[in-house]
C-alpha cells in the first residue's frame, strides 16, 4: 500500500458489491484494483461497470494479488469464513460484510488470525459509521437523553420478496436473522453496551430458514433491546432509543439520515440530527477503513473485534434455538 493510495479487491459481485465499488470511486485515495466472483463472466460484467479493474478467475487468485491492500468480502454469509482466513494469510486487510461469520468459534478464529498477522479486520456494519449515528452518540454522551433504558428496532422487508431468492435459501445462509435481525441486535449493542443474555422466538418457513423473528436482550450495564425482523410481511426499518429524559427516533435506520430527539408524552421536538454529507452510506465505511489503516489499527473503534465476537455468539445462539440447521460449506477458492 502506498501512502497515497489504498488498492481494494472485491470478492463477490452482487448488489452490495456494486454499492461498495461506487463508494470507492467517491473517496480520494482509494481505488478498486481487482474483482472476482464464482462466475468469471459475472465478474467481467461487474468490472466493465466500474472502471475496468482487473478480473481474477478465482477468489484465491485475487487474494494472492500483491497489488491489493484491502479485500472487501461481499459473498454469501457462509463463504465469509474461508475467504477471511485466506485473505489474512495472504497479508491483506479485510473489510467483510455482516455477519462477519456464522459462529462464535469462527469469529474468534478470524480475530485471532488478524491479531497474529497485525492486519486490519472490520465487520462492515455500515450503520456504525454513519454521521447521524455519531452525532447521536455525542448527544447521549452530553446527557441529552439521560440514562438509556431501551432500544427498539424493526428490520422487516418481506412484502416485496418472492420465492425463490437467496434470503429463503438455507444452503446460502438465508433467513431473517442473518440478513436483517443483525441490525436490531447490533443497534442494541451499540447504544446499550455488552449483551448479558438474549431471549428469542422465531418461525421457520418451508425452506428451512427463519422467516419471522423477535428477541429481547438484557445488557451488562442495564437496559433492554427489543428487536424484530421478518421476511414474511411488510414492516419498517426503524429505531427508537429511550432515555430517562428524552428519546431518539429514526423512521429509517439503514442508514439513519435523520434522527429526531424529542420528549415522550408531549412529543416536543428537541433537536434533529442530520446527515448532510449527500453521499451513499458505504462511503463512510471506506473512510473509516482509510482512517484505521492510516493510524495502524487492526480494528475499528466503532466496530471492535470484541463486538463482532459477541454478535456472532448471540446470532448463533438465536439461529440454533430457532431450529435453523445450516449445512456445512466447502468453498473451493
Amino acid at each position: 500500500m502506498t501512502e497515497s493510495l489504498v488498492r481494494w479487491g472485491i470478492c463477490g459481485c452482487g448488489s452490495i458489491a456494486h454499492r461498495m465499488a461506487r463508494a470507492l470511486a467517491q473517496v480520494p485515495g482509494h481505488r478498486l484494483g481487482a474483482v472476482a466472483a464464482r462466475d468469471p463472466h459475472r465478474a467481467a460484467v461487474f468490472a466493465a461497470d466500474h472502471g475496468h479493474p482487473q478480473v481474477r478467475e478465482t477468489y484465491r487468485e485475487l487474494l494472492a494479488d500483491p497489488l491489493i491492500d484491502v479485500v472487501y468480502i461481499a459473498t454469501i454469509h457462509n463463504h465469509h469464513y474461508p475467504l477471511i482466513l485466506q485473505a489474512l494469510n495472504s497479508g491483506k486487510a479485510v473489510v467483510c460484510e455482516k455477519p462477519l461469520v456464522m459462529t462464535e468459534a469462527q469469529a474468534r478464529a478470524v480475530v485471532d488470525l488478524a491479531r497474529a498477522k497485525n492486519l486490519l479486520l472490520i465487520e462492515a456494519l455500515w450503520v456504525r459509521f454513519q454521521p447521524a449515528v455519531l452525532q447521536l452518540h455525542a448527544a447521549i454522551a452530553a446527557g441529552r437523553l439521560g440514562r438509556l433504558t431501551m432500544v427498539r428496532s424493526d428490520f422487516s422487508i418481506g412484502g416485496d420478496h418472492k420465492l425463490p431468492d437467496r434470503k429463503h435459501d438455507l444452503t446460502r445462509a438465508g433467513g431473517a436473522l442473518l440478513d436483517l435481525g443483525i441490525y436490531p441486535l447490533a443497534l442494541a449493542q451499540d447504544f446499550l453496551g455488552p449483551i448479558a443474555e438474549i431471549v428469542s422466538l422465531g418461525e421457520v418457513g418451508g425452506t428451512g430458514v427463519d422467516e419471522n423473528l423477535g428477541f429481547v436482550t438484557r445488557h451488562v450495564h442495564g437496559g433492554l433491546g427489543i428487536g424484530t425482523a421478518g421476511l414474511r410481511g411488510v414492516g419498517t426499518i426503524a429505531m427508537e432509543i429511550y432515555g430517562s429524559e428524552a428519546l431518539a427516533v429514526s423512521p429509517c435506520a439503514c442508514p439513519p439520515r435523520e434522527i429526531t430527539l424529542r420528549t415522550g408524552w408531549g412529543n416536543q421536538t428537541l433537536e434533529v440530527l442530520r446527515d448532510d454529507s449527500g453521499v451513499d452510506g458505504f462511503v463512510h465505511t471506506v473512510r473509516e477503513t482509510g482512517r484505521c489503516l492510516a493510524e495502524g489499527r487492526i480494528e475499528s473503534p466503532r466496530m471492535t473485534h470484541a463486538q463482532s465476537i459477541e454478535l456472532a455468539h448471540f446470532l448463533e445462539v438465536t439461529w440454533r434455538k430457532t431450529g435453523v440447521a445450516y449445512p456445512e460449506v466447502d468453498l473451493a477458492l
